[in-house]
This record gives C-alpha cells, sequence and structure tokens, in this order.
C-alpha cells in the first residue's frame, strides 16, 4: 500500500514489486493517476477526484476496489470539530452517489495531548486526528457517520 505518494515514486515502487511479483495486488490512498490506476486493486481517491464513469465500470467488472477517503486537505466535507454535523452523514450519501465501494478515514482515535480541552494537532485541521474521544466517549461527528453509514450499506447493494 502507498499513501499520497508523487507519480514518479509510485510508478517506481510499483515497478519493483511486479517484478518480485508480478500478481501481487497494491493499493494506494491518494489523487487520481491514470498511469497507475489499472496496477491497483484498491485504488482510494482523495475526495476532490473522481474516477471517470468508464474507469469505474471496468474496475467495477474486475473485482476491484474504488473508494474515496478524506484528510485535512478537503474543507468540507469533512469530520473536524468545527464541520456542521451532518458533513459526516453526507459524506456517506455522497459515497453512494459515486458509486464507490467505501470511504477511508484514516484516523480514528490519535489524539493530540488533550482532546476534551483543545482539538488541534499542529498544522492539520481541529478534529482531523479523531473521531472519538478517550474514556469511550463517542461525538456527533461519529454517530452521524455511523448512521451515514447505515444509510450507504441499506443502499449500497443496489448500486
Amino acid at each position: 500500500a502507498m499513501d499520497e505518494g508523487a507519480l514518479t515514486g509510485m510508478q517506481a515502487a510499483i515497478a519493483v514489486v511486479r517484478k518480485a511479483d508480478p500478481d501481487f495486488k497494491l493499493s494506494l490512498a491518494g489523487n487520481y493517476y491514470p498511469e497507475i490506476e489499472k496496477d491497483l486493486f484498491d485504488y482510494c481517491l482523495a475526495f476532490r477526484h473522481t474516477f471517470p464513469e468508464d474507469v469505474l465500470a471496468r474496475r467495477k467488472a474486475e473485482g476491484k476496489f474504488s473508494t474515496y477517503y478524506t484528510c485535512c486537505a478537503e474543507p468540507h466535507p469533512n469530520t473536524f470539530t468545527f464541520s456542521e454535523p451532518e458533513e459526516a452523514y453526507l459524506l456517506m450519501l455522497e459515497m453512494y452517489r459515486r458509486k464507490s465501494d467505501g470511504y477511508l478515514r484514516w484516523a480514528y482515535n490519535s489524539w493530540p495531548e488533550d482532546p476534551l480541552l483543545d482539538s488541534r494537532f499542529r498544522s492539520w485541521a481541529s478534529g482531523d486526528t479523531y473521531l472519538v474521544y478517550p474514556g469511550n466517549k463517542s461525538s456527533i461527528r461519529f454517530e452521524l457517520l455511523v448512521k451515514g453509514i447505515q444509510e450507504y450499506e441499506k443502499n449500497y447493494l443496489t448500486l
């Protein structure tokens, strides 16, 4: 698996893997690169990118996974502590609209020093590193994401 790398670096990594094992399944979470799309079994695009319709249909027919993720790069929709609560729910409806096989949220509980008092983490947006709080405490963001996931799952079989 690779994460948000430069195209040339990913092409080099793919070449090394293919030389060692031509059938090895590769994955990437990052931008859309048509140059390497066919090499990736599990391709998770940054939310601001989309798969072309023909590519998405071909990938589905080949049994490949085509998903999306959000991170600190997308101001809206997202699951930051300052995001409108319904954005977490709407993200899942957007996954359904895009015919996505799923959604990746990179962090669940990577807490800053004292997340109950301050949700900032270095230069990343507040709340980017977690959806739940220490002590088994949920959040509105997490609960609405769960609700959106449930709605997605109810409808996914119709894709």
